[in-house]
């Protein structure tokens, strides 16, 4: 055998060789491939069923706020929610229409600094305007703390308005029992002097 026939022979095998380590890689490749195919096939419904939980759970907030935004509207009462750096987070329309200048991100002691005239005792405050509020404070866990203010200020004028009336119905039966006392001896002054 020639030396050229051995180097063909030689290279043949060689070839054979690497064109088989070829396919058992490629084979190798192939099955890593489908074992990566089916990781991600399977990564993907997780991740569709982690989305479905995630929107489901996001609509159940989205609905749950929206009750919550829909009943502070409705409330009679004005409620304020101020964060824990005093900062107004949200309010009623009926908290607006009672504090001027009332706006989201606004510190809470300046909006009481331009409202408030006086604090009347335990709960009840004064406004500039000359209505009296009500007023519920309960801290929240973030540090903040929710309001809610009535405005009472015509219930105390009723109030003092019953007040007057009882005075001056005590005033006229205290007027009828005087008159009545100076009448009874002056019936009788005038019965024996008549």
């Amino acid at each position: 055998m020639s030396v050229s026939t051995a180097r063909t022979i030689d290279k043949t095998a060689s070839l054979t060789q690497a064109f088989h380590e070829f396919n058992a890689l490629s084979e190798r490749l192939s099955a890593a491939y489908a074992q990566l195919e089916q990781q991600v096939a399977e990564l993907t419904r997780e991740l569709a069923g982690s989305r479905s939980a995630c929107d489901s759970e996001n609509l159940q907030r989205k609905q749950l706020a929206d009750r919550l935004t829909a009943l502070l509207e409705a409330m009679p009462a004005a409620v304020v929610l101020v964060d824990g750096r005093d900062r107004v987070d949200r309010f009623n329309p009926v908290a607006e229409a009672l504090f001027q200048g009332l706006r989201w991100g606004r510190r809470w002691s300046e909006v009481l600094q331009d409202n408030l005239q006086s604090r009347l005792g335990s709960g009840d405050w004064l406004l500039l305007d000359g209505q009296r509020v009500s007023v519920s404070q309960r801290p929240l866990g973030d540090g903040g703390q929710i309001l809610v203010m009535i405005d009472t200020t015509e219930q105390r004028r009723l109030e003092e308005r019953l007040q007057r009336q009882s005075r001056l119905s005590d005033m006229g039966e205290m007027a009828a029992q005087l008159a009545h006392q100076i009448r009874t001896p002056l019936a009788t002054a005038l019965l024996y002097g008549g």
